[in-house]
């Protein structure tokens, strides 16, 4: 499908959802693309990276408070449920026109019950998917206004700052399964939407840049997170998981005409040393001094 077929799908299925608008933040493959054409940004080139489902972060609790439920704002829009679950965390109508949804929120609790779905109290037959570091995207958004378009009214979305986007990306990655549905590398595809937000240069990382101190500002444990997300990027630019830029190389080929493996590899790990130096100039600026400098990162 054509990006802007995807995107109609988007705007779609957040007008279905639009008494929950101020509610939920639109997290995964999507915010790049929105900021990119709704962010208000004067220069930001290069190509998009199809997504073709909507992850919706859940805060809890999410009370009806006279609004019609969720389950039944799908249903009437003729969603069903993924599974035969008395709650589902996965919505789909058409599959292959991406009109899918999964509904997630931020892990609370022990590590054991981490992925497993938990139902959602005040929205009967939903469910959500639950995983860790959100809060992050959670306590840090941006609402962006998609003007009218192809006959579809405008629609308000709320989105992860630039900065906790692209935080929660280097926390996560490794601990991203091999595949995703489409057949694409998890990692590699994570690794690649870093280099798409460092690749424009200039105001959007400027952005990023700016988020990212706000974000660490806010408390120690954020300050620690931007510690361990450098230390995650180093290692693939210095460490043992040097080896993933390959096939987020390969993804990035399928994009960009007449550039080889080796180039591919070399841009993405240009703009990955870009955003390791940004998250220790971060780090050394607000991480607590106990958790380390600068000097204990140069060989990552």
């Amino acid at each position: 499908m054509e990006q802007q077929d995807l995107e109609r799908v988007l705007r779609t299925i957040l007008a279905e959802l639009r008494p929950y608008a101020s509610d939920l933040v639109l997290i995964g493959g999507w915010v790049p693309y929105l900021y990119r054409h709704y962010g208000g940004f004067t220069a930001w080139s290069g190509a998009d990276t199809l997504t073709f489902e909507l992850d919706l972060l859940v805060p809890q609790p999410l009370p009806v408070e006279g609004r019609t439920s969720i389950a039944l704002l799908l249903g009437d829009a003729g969603f069903r449920p993924a599974s035969d679950a008395s709650a589902a965390a996965v919505w789909v109508r058409d599959v292959a026109r991406g009109e899918k949804i999964e509904f997630i929120v931020s892990h609370q609790g022990t590590a054991r019950n981490q992925g497993r779905f938990v139902a959602l109290r005040e929205q009967p037959g939903v469910a959500a998917i639950p995983l860790v570091d959100l809060d992050v995207l959670a306590d840090h958004t941006q609402t962006l206004t998609l003007p009218p378009a192809a006959g579809l009214p405008a629609v308000e979305v709320r989105v992860p700052t630039l900065g906790a986007y692209a935080l929660n990306k280097a926390l996560t990655f490794i601990r991203r399964g091999d595949r995703a549905e489409t057949g694409s590398p998890k990692m590699a595809k994570d690794l690649l939407y870093l280099g798409d937000l460092l690749a424009p240069g200039g105001e959007v990382v400027s952005r990023i840049e700016r988020d990212l101190g706000a974000i660490a500002q806010t408390s120690s444990r954020n300050a620690e997170r931007v510690y361990s997300a450098a230390t995650n990027v180093g290692w693939v630019i210095n460490g043992h998981l040097r080896e993933k830029l390959s096939p987020a190389a390969r993804m990035m080929m399928e994009r960009v005409s007449a550039i080889s493996q080796a180039a591919a590899e070399a841009r993405l790990e240009g703009f990955l040393r870009d955003f390791h130096e940004i998250l220790m100039e971060c780090a050394n600026r607000y991480a607590p001094s106990e958790i380390g400098r600068s000097d204990d990162w140069d060989e990552m």
